[in-house]
């Protein structure tokens, strides 16, 4: 079967492939979590689906990691990457305590 009519692993690409390009945002060298790992973490969150759902840094000075990993919202990420454009890591680390999903 091919790629595109697998859609869970299409889903579970592009959640690793956002936080692969989510490194540079947070000036990281390289990511230390599989596909596996994400979706485990967001399927505690919501076990119906994966989808709505991203991962980001607990920690926006350490590598992607499943100790360091936090679920969000689309929304909540975008809100998130631009305390990361600013500079802004106590803002961050704030507003990931507020939306705390695991």
């Amino acid at each position: 079967m091919k790629f595109r009519n697998k859609p869970e692993q299409r889903i579970r690409t592009r959640l690793w492939r956002q936080c692969f390009d989510d490194r540079i945002k947070f000036k990281q060298p390289s990511i230390k979590i599989k596909t596996h790992e994400i979706e485990a973490l967001i399927l505690k969150v919501d076990p119906e689906s994966i989808g709505g759902y991203l991962v980001v840094p607990k920690d926006p000075l350490l590598p992607v990691s499943p100790q360091n990993i936090q679920v969000v919202t689309e929304q909540n990420r975008k809100t998130l990457l631009k305390f990361i454009m600013k500079g802004d890591h106590q803002a961050y680390t704030a507003m990931l305590l507020q939306i705390a999903f695991t």
